[in-house]
């Protein structure tokens, strides 16, 4: 069975260590600060945002930290025999660095993995091509995309990016509620 899974808010803080860093640089700029969820998505659509991603995104996925059981519960499923698929919006065009800093923290982090896809916005043909079974990740519109265009499980990770939005997909809140359903599917 194989498992897609977001990075960034799914298996990494990203969102949450990027606001407390990012606040006191740009707490007076609101360019900045109401579109940091486009900008940790990749979605930059001034030259003010591109700057800011290229120069503070390789601190913030190096220093974010890993979601509590995440590792524990990735190295459960892969021992169990589930293929560990990222699929991240992460990639050059935030910065020329983004792959090696994954790489490297997956390492330093012993996360477990088979296979990472870069540079993913859209994420349901992703998902089909790589015939995922079980997809998880904090984006409601992206989950809510796969959910109503595949036959793909998905599951909405809460984070503090879309913990006040409603969705149709289920919720669930860390990595041992998401173990305890993935072993429930099966």
């Amino acid at each position: 069975m194989k498992l897609g899974i977001d990075i960034d808010d799914v298996v990494v803080d990203t969102s949450k260590y990027a606001y407390r860093y990012l606040f006191p640089l740009f707490r007076n700029n609101p360019e900045i600060m109401n579109n940091l969820k486009d900008i940790m998505k990749g979605k930059l659509t001034s030259d003010k945002m591109k700057q800011a991603a290229d120069k503070y995104a390789p601190k913030i996925w190096k220093k974010a930290k890993v979601k509590p059981d995440a590792v524990k519960v990735l190295n459960s499923l892969k021992e169990q025999g589930y293929t560990l698929i990222y699929i991240t919006a992460r990639n050059k065009s935030i910065n020329s660095e983004a792959e090696a800093i994954t790489y490297e923290y997956f390492k330093k982090h012993n996360i477990p993995y088979d296979k990472i896809v870069f540079r993913t916005y859209h994420k349901r043909q992703t998902c089909l091509d790589e015939k995922i079974d079980i997809f998880i990740d904090d984006s409601v519109d992206t989950c809510h995309d796969i959910k109503n265009n595949t036959d793909i499980t998905v599951y909405l990770f809460n984070s503090i990016i879309n913990q006040k939005l409603e969705s149709q997909v289920p919720r669930v809140h860390n990595w041992s509620e998401l173990e305890q359903i993935i072993n429930n599917v099966n």
